[in-house]
């Protein structure tokens, strides 16, 4: 979960992608750099753990009720969020929530923070029901399709150009999650739909996010995350008793622990997602994701005995190519604009190797 802006660290990932050259001494490695790897080693295995919970509950653990479980996620970030807001002494406060005195008047938040939590309900409603139908595998192949709405969200609100360097690196996106999902083993329409309407919904709040965060309004992620939950929760919980409550079963769930360790891994996620964004920055958050991704796609299809084809892989690796091509895109936009995808690519495979003779804008 995102947070409306992020203050992180430039680590050394981020100097190399800005045309840093190597230090011509050995390599050393620091005590701080340990810490950041062990952090972000810490909420990929995490991050999948729960990914992977989740899915165990909905087909094995008898919750099969994913807006039941959701909603449930995020009253408990709402209440513990805000019991730490408002009764945590201030250095607890402070460490996990550094914005949390912060006063949010009525007007902005619904304007700001309302639209963004119905967009934040349907993703993650959506998101979870999406398992129901389908492998964690083939939904984790979907996912790059958050980057592919998000960049249509961003062309419509006026936040992004719509450059040729742009459209062809989405194009690329899209084709390699085509390849993947078409060539599925168990190819779920019902699971492709839903997770595309999660995704088109993350591609607006992200657009929604992004006007707010250039307006002023900033806040680290889990002080957001509190303001999000409440409207968020109560959204998932009318839909869970639309849709779920009527028709809900506990006689096979195997324990009630198991929903509240769970709830727990959830606000547990929160916080270290804040926690390694701060530890390390954007840019490598970003791209751990995917790393994590891959490894959860892995796990999930050796736990639930999930085939995976070999065109399927092809597509997720040309997809997760495209994803690298956007970061380098974002990162290096005005030299895509000078000299096109073909010259930007270049320039900035050159700064990432660190190879001398390369100037980044």
């Amino acid at each position: 979960m995102s947070g409306l802006n992020v203050n992180a660290e430039r680590d050394l990932e981020t100097q190399r992608l800005s045309g840093s050259r190597p230090a011509k001494s050995g390599i050393k490695i620091s005590s701080e750099e340990v810490d950041r790897a062990v952090w972000l080693v810490v909420w990929m295995v995490f991050s999948s753990a729960v990914v992977i919970y989740n899915k165990w509950l909905f087909s094995t653990g008898g919750f099969p009720y994913p807006l039941a479980l959701t909603s449930m996620h995020m009253t408990c970030c709402f209440l513990v969020f805000g019991s730490i807001r408002n009764f945590a002494p201030a250095k607890i406060r402070l460490a996990i929530m550094p914005d949390a005195d912060v006063e949010t008047p009525w007007p902005i938040y619904i304007k700001n923070f309302l639209p963004i939590s119905v967009f934040y309900a349907c993703t993650l409603g959506a998101g979870n029901l999406a398992y129901l139908y389908s492998s964690v595998a083939f939904v984790q192949m979907l996912k790059p399709m958050n980057c592919i709405f998000a960049s249509l969200a961003a062309f419509a609100v006026g936040m992004d150009p719509a450059t040729n360097s742009h459209l062809i690196i989405v194009s690329v996106i899209a084709f390699g999650i085509f390849v993947a999902t078409h060539n599925a083993a168990h190819f779920s329409t019902t699971g492709c739909v839903l997770q595309m309407f999660s995704s088109f919904s993350e591609g607006l709040r992200l657009a929604m996010v992004q006007l707010v965060t250039t307006s002023g309004m900033k806040l680290d992620p889990v002080t957001t995350v509190y303001h999000f939950s409440f409207a968020t929760a109560v959204l998932l919980i009318c839909a869970c008793y639309a849709t779920e409550w009527h028709t809900m079963d506990l006689s096979k769930l195997i324990s009630p622990w198991a929903i509240v360790v769970n709830c727990v891994m959830a606000v547990v996620l929160n916080v270290l997602v804040a926690h390694v964004i701060k530890k390390t920055s954007a840019v490598t958050f970003a791209l751990s994701g995917i790393i994590k991704d891959i490894g959860i796609i892995v796990a999930s299809s050796l736990l639930f005995m999930t085939p995976i084809t070999r065109l399927m892989m092809y597509g997720y690796t040309v997809s997760v190519s495209g994803l690298c091509m956007f970061k380098a895109y974002k990162d290096n936009l005005t030299v895509f604009k000078e000299l096109g995808f073909i010259g930007g690519m270049k320039v900035a495979i050159h700064a990432m190797t660190g190879r001398p003779g390369t100037v980044m804008i």
